[in-house]
């Protein structure tokens, strides 16, 4: 809008057009760094984390249980209620369904 009435607006837009550019080849340049330092950050705390077992086994365990929960009653309940598919039907372990022989 403050542009319209300056005449030699063309110059500044060819230097925010290239300072575009120049900032998109640095996002770019970050965006394939990231997961470099992401590992490096989950390396130093894993090398440094002196973890008790008591404190291990209890997220080992809470982590299966979430896990069964999650793929045995959550995952089949939405599947259920989103898709004509019942969850005893996707949970029948891919028996065939057909009611015919095969021809």
């Amino acid at each position: 809008m403050a542009l319209i009435g300056v005449e030699p607006k063309a110059r500044l837009l060819e230097v925010l057009a290239t300072m575009n550019a120049a900032m998109s080849r640095v996002n770019g340049f970050v965006a394939r760094l990231t997961p470099y330092g992401l590992f490096a950050i989950v390396a130093v705390a894993a090398g440094t984390l002196r973890p008790k077992r008591s404190r291990m086994r209890v997220y080992n365990v809470s982590y299966v249980a979430v896990s069964l929960l999650v793929s045995l009653w959550v995952l089949p309940g939405l599947v259920a209620a989103l898709t004509p598919v019942s969850a005893s039907r996707m949970c029948s372990g891919g028996r065939a369904t057909r009611s015919s022989p095969r021809s």
